[in-house]
């Protein structure tokens, strides 16, 4: 899978991968400790929104909660970007690329 560069904000990072050219595999989002609640993972997550409409790309993830987040926070901020859960799934949410 290739990388896909997305634009974000300092102190947030992601990883984004092309599975094949119309869906890419969200792999990371992170925000340091020092830029949370500034509202960084939701512009990092507009970025690649952004990214996967001009790709026409599906994108999808499973909810991590590894990294010290909360899972229900999570399922709110993912959701607020697009995301939906795929039936059946553990937590694995998809968002389907939107048009102008």
């Amino acid at each position: 899978m290739s990388r896909i560069e997305v634009d974000t904000p300092e102190g947030a990072a992601v990883v984004l991968r092309a599975c094949n050219p119309a869906c890419a595999r969200l792999d990371l989002l992170s925000v340091a400790r020092a830029h949370r609640g500034q509202g960084k993972a939701r512009a990092a997550l507009a970025a690649v929104a952004a990214v996967a409409d001009a790709r026409a790309m599906t994108v999808h993830l499973s909810v991590d909660t590894g990294f010290g987040s909360h899972r229900a926070g999570l399922i709110r901020l993912y959701r607020g970007a697009g995301f939906r859960y795929v039936a059946g799934s553990s937590g694995a949410m998809i968002r389907s690329p939107r048009t102008a």
